[in-house]
């Protein structure tokens, strides 16, 4: 996925894998500027968030809208593999 302008994500945010659910919605906002980056339905079991830049962000998952989970201050990597996993149970 990319930004509507054609940029390429250089930072990654945590992989997220769904325990009991598949398909959640999963919404990424700026933690400093509280911008909604974007939501977009996952499609499967597990979802790799990207950004556009370094920083720190907040997401959020459910089933139909982004009102289960909700982690915040998630600081971005500029390595996917380094961004760690957080595992998803709602």
């Amino acid at each position: 996925m990319t930004d509507n302008d054609g940029s390429q994500p250089t930072h990654y945010l945590p992989e997220l894998k769904f325990k009991n659910t598949s398909n959640p919605v999963v919404q990424v906002t700026d933690q400093k500027s509280g911008e909604v980056l974007y939501t977009v339905r996952v499609s499967g079991k597990s979802f790799h968030p990207h950004v556009f830049k370094e920083g720190t962000y907040n997401i959020s998952v459910g089933h139909d809208q982004p009102n289960k989970a909700s982690w915040k201050e998630i600081k971005a990597s500029n390595s996917k593999r380094k961004a760690g996993t957080l595992v998803v149970d709602f």
